[in-house]
């Protein structure tokens, strides 16, 4: 049987939160995309791409702890509003 092929879904989810803490203590941990740090079903979260943490265009993938994995492409990021 032959493996099954990757299938392009374009999709767009839009979420919001209020973390409980504070600024300083959260947004190194975003930017750095350490989302294995706050978020207990993620083992880890790789860079697939040059750039680093919300570098736009770069990419990662979110390995869960399920075996699911998650392509992320960083198009927008805003410090404007720290």
């Amino acid at each position: 049987m032959a493996a099954p092929t990757p299938t392009a879904i374009a999709t767009h989810i839009e979420e919001t939160h209020v973390i409980p803490s504070a600024i300083t203590e959260v947004w190194p941990v975003i930017k750095g995309m350490k989302m294995e740090t706050w978020w207990n079903l993620v083992d880890k979260a790789t860079p697939d791409s040059p750039g680093t943490g919300l570098a736009l265009g770069s990419t990662y993938t979110l390995h869960f702890k399920d075996g699911t994995k998650w392509g992320i492409v960083i198009v927008e990021a805003s410090e404007l509003h720290k």
